[in-house]
């Protein structure tokens, strides 16, 4: 699970919403490791019992301006580190970093796999949050005009920005009709799409759409093997 915000106004205001939403958070079952990187507060949890370390979760690398959190799984791990000359024994979020400097935000098409991105570029003051192909990863995000707030537990992140509201109405209308799946139960919060990436700068937020299902084409001399 990973958690965090940026702010590019220090007012004060992130430091003590990132409090609360580690309060909402936190479980015994789960090691909170705390990440402060300029502008950037938050974080990420490990259980002791799952195969997972630090390096599976968080890489900085402060020569080249790039911070990456990860959420979930790269597949194709392998086959990226062949075709991009990376050796194979960098974790996956350093694989990320690399793949990132060498593409940009269009890197993410190259991934399969189950995962939710952020990555955090502290003296270009950009921000970027990814969300896999068909949204195995669930990831959320808030903001109030000067700070982005994340978190892979949109549960978490909805009763931080609550503020003793009840549940958007429309959210719960989602059980008998089709409404729009950004929805959340906090109507401050949105659900990323599957398949999209958002950019946050001082210029504000906007986000992108990288994959398009609807352009692939079946191709049927394919053999089963292949």
């Amino acid at each position: 699970m990973i958690i965090g915000s940026v702010s590019f106004s220090f007012n004060g205001v992130t430091p003590s919403l990132m409090e609360h939403l580690r309060r909402v958070t936190d479980s015994e079952a789960l090691t909170f490791h705390p990440v402060v990187n300029g502008a950037f507060t938050g974080g990420y949890y490990l259980h002791p019992q799952l195969p997972y370390t630090p390096a599976d979760i968080y890489y900085f690398d402060p020569a080249q301006d790039i911070m990456v959190m990860l959420s979930g799984s790269v597949y194709n791990k392998a086959e990226l580190c062949q075709l991009s000359d990376i050796p194979s024994s960098v974790p996956e979020p350093g694989l990320i970093a690399a793949l990132f400097m060498q593409d940009g935000p269009g890197f993410v098409r190259r991934l399969n796999g189950d995962f939710a991105i952020f990555i955090w570029e502290p003296a270009k003051k950009e921000a970027f949050l990814f969300r896999d192909h068909v949204g195995i990863r669930p990831i959320s995000w808030a903001t109030d005009g000067q700070a982005l707030y994340f978190s892979s537990d949109i549960n978490g992140l909805c009763k931080a920005f609550a503020d003793d509201q009840g549940v958007d109405s429309e959210y719960l209308l989602g059980f008998f009709k089709y409404i729009d799946f950004r929805k959340t139960p906090c109507s401050k919060v949105k659900k990323m799409l599957p398949g999209h990436f958002l950019h946050f700068s001082e210029n504000g937020t906007e986000i992108s759409r990288y994959w398009q299902p609807e352009k692939i084409r079946a191709e049927n001399n394919l053999s089963y093997d292949r």
